[in-house]
């Protein structure tokens, strides 16, 4: 809802959350990965609040199942590519990432996976197509989730290790890594500022003990209330989902006399997968780079559960049995989501009540994560006025001065104006972060943080004044901006060389098919 205000004041790419910290704001957006809320924002442009979770939901179910008909594609007939699709559009933990979780940017990085995977094992026969597809959708997923994006990248990985070792050569392995870098490219506009900025927020908040791989194991008995529920209600759904996968991948054993690559790699995941959510695994959290930014080890589901859809689909296909066991399957898959559509609470009125709050102008609470560090642990008043004076004693707001009116106050760029008898200090409803920089009367002014709230406290100065207050683009998000359409012209014109290649290629083959004269 707010990237979609913003949207509606022609701020195209928002990166800061006016609204949070019950109107303080914060710098949410620069952190958290655009395109959940870009998306969710845009319907919110063209539909009623009410209605946006559901289409959303639905656009990511529409876009897994069309990735993991890609995937399937390549090795079953157009029928069994369809099932697989279904299977995985409706596998359970998509269904809990939600309903349940309403984890949207999960949800909609989980719908990508299989599009990675279709290019980690396209690289082996179409090097060029492969390198772009897995390019392009693992910088998808990064913007979509960074947990999804740590898991994809570990899972990438592992694949194209695999394939390598199978293939004996070491081509699916580069060419994998230097799609993946150019992943990390294109997606450098959010990763990049996100990465040098969060030294101006509480970042440490994300991986609070409580939230840390070790305290979110399956049945663990640790971690927060609700989260304490959630793990003692999956945890029996995550065993059977483990098993399945595992059985899937006995029951399509025969794949490994056609493509033992992608049978090993598919159950090496699935078994990875399950292995990770368990506390067994506990030292490979401990030792592999920024693994514990995935919080919970559940979260492994999501490719174990893609990996999964196609090796039931293979063994299907196998089977001589599979007029019956199609329909149980199907069975068994519609009585488990409808359990888990049908056993959360709905409040219907739930999000007409946050549009009303929200258009109400009260804001909403922030997220400790986010909060800029003169903020931290800080009260802030959620019915401060806009502009207040500052007693001197305790530099807290006593309320707005005579001769203070704001004249603009969007979300990057706020306009005071003022004709002042003396020298005044004024709070402003505004969270101190680096990035604001004013001027007044068209000349650089000093912002200070106000050590009691953490808000931005400046000096309005005695006469008539215009202050303007502007969020600034910082160098480090110029700098992602600039990789990232570095790396988007890098991947134009490998592809066009590669069209022209190809293009030539044909002509000559068509020359050389040409009969010769006789002398």
């Amino acid at each position: 809802m707010d990237a979609a205000a913003q949207f509606r004041q022609g701020i195209l790419f928002p990166r800061w959350a006016s609204e949070a910290n019950y109107g303080f704001g914060e710098p949410r957006f620069i952190f958290y990965p655009p395109a959940s809320w870009a998306l969710g924002g845009m319907l919110g442009l063209l539909l009623p609040w009410t209605i946006v979770p559901a289409i959303f939901v639905w656009l990511s179910m529409i876009l897994a199942a069309v990735g993991m008909r890609k995937l399937a594609a390549d090795w079953l007939p157009p029928g069994a590519a369809l099932i697989a699709a279904l299977l995985y559009a409706l596998n359970p933990y998509l269904l809990v990432t939600a309903y349940t979780r309403s984890a949207f940017g999960e949800l909609l990085a989980s719908a990508v996976f299989p599009f990675l995977l279709w290019g980690a094992f396209r690289i082996q026969h179409d090097p060029a197509k492969g390198f772009g597809i897995v390019a392009i959708s693992f910088a998808a997923i990064w913007l979509a989730n960074l947990p999804a994006g740590v898991i994809a990248t570990y899972a990438l990985a592992l694949v194209l290790l695999i394939v390598s070792v199978l293939l004996r050569s070491v081509q699916p392995l580069l060419y994998g890594s230097a799609a993946a870098l150019a992943g990390f490219g294109l997606a450098a506009f959010t990763l990049f500022p996100a990465a040098w900025e969060k030294k101006w927020v509480y970042i440490d908040a994300v991986i609070r003990p409580n939230q840390l791989p070790a305290a979110n194991f399956l049945f663990s008995h640790f971690g927060v209330t609700n989260m304490y529920s959630f793990n003692h209600h999956l945890s029996p759904l995550a065993v059977l989902l483990i098993l399945g996968a595992v059985a899937s991948a006995v029951a399509a054993r025969r794949m490994r006399c056609g493509t033992p690559a992608v049978w090993w790699s598919l159950t090496i995941l699935c078994v990875l997968s399950g292995f990770l959510m368990f506390p067994v695994s506990a030292a490979i959290w401990r030792t592999l780079p920024e693994l514990r930014f995935v919080q919970f080890p559940w979260r492994w589901l999501f490719p174990m559960c893609a990996a999964a859809a196609l090796l039931v689909t293979f063994a299907l296909v196998q089977s001589k049995r599979k007029r019956i066991l199609l329909p149980v399957l199907g069975f068994a898959l519609v009585a488990i989501d409808a359990t888990i559509v049908y056993a959360k609470q709905v409040y219907p009125h739930f999000v007409a009540e946050i549009a009303d709050k929200f258009h109400s102008g009260r804001g909403y609470a922030g997220l400790l994560e986010y909060t800029p560090l003169a903020g931290k642990g800080r009260y802030l008043p959620t019915d401060a006025p806009l502009i207040a004076l500052v007693e001197p004693v305790s530099e807290q707001s006593v309320g707005t001065p005579p001769g203070v009116y704001v004249e603009r106050w969007s979300p990057e760029r706020k306009v005071i104006r003022a004709d002042l008898s003396q020298s005044t200090t004024v709070n402003l409803k505004l969270l101190a972060y680096p990035a604001w920089q004013a001027t007044v009367n068209g000349k650089p002014a000093t912002l200070e943080d106000n050590p009691q709230t953490g808000q931005i406290m400046m000096v309005l100065p005695a006469g008539a004044s215009r202050t303007e207050i502007k969020f600034t683009q910082t160098w480090d998000r110029t700098v992602g901006a600039e990789i990232s359409i570095g790396s988007g012209v890098v991947l134009i014109a490998l592809g066009q060389l590669i069209v022209l290649s190809r293009k030539r290629a044909t002509e000559l083959r068509k020359v050389e098919a040409l009969p010769t004269k006789a002398a």
